[in-house]
């Protein structure tokens, strides 16, 4: 999982500022974030991402996921180790 996803969305940010929670390797987990879930989450809406430039800001229906998102940042500490 991307850790302080709701915090970026207060202004846009590159894609090299989220780290994933757990991550063995950064060079993979970089790989994985441009190649995999970046892609993902811009083609169902919830992120606008430009590849160009890096930027990753809020989509059109980022609204949707955002008390989801909320629910994961808060309660961080209860999570399983290595949860995504």
């Amino acid at each position: 999982m991307l850790e302080g996803i709701c915090q970026f969305m207060v202004a846009p940010k590159h894609e090299s500022d989220f780290v994933f929670r757990g991550a063995d390797s950064t060079d993979d987990s970089q790989l994985q974030l441009i190649h995999t879930h970046l892609p993902k989450l811009a083609e169902a809406g919830y992120i606008e991402w430009h590849r160009e430039t890096g930027e990753v800001s809020k989509g059109p229906r980022y609204d949707e996921i955002e008390p989801l998102l909320d629910l994961i940042e808060n309660h961080a500490d209860e999570l399983p180790p290595n949860w995504p």
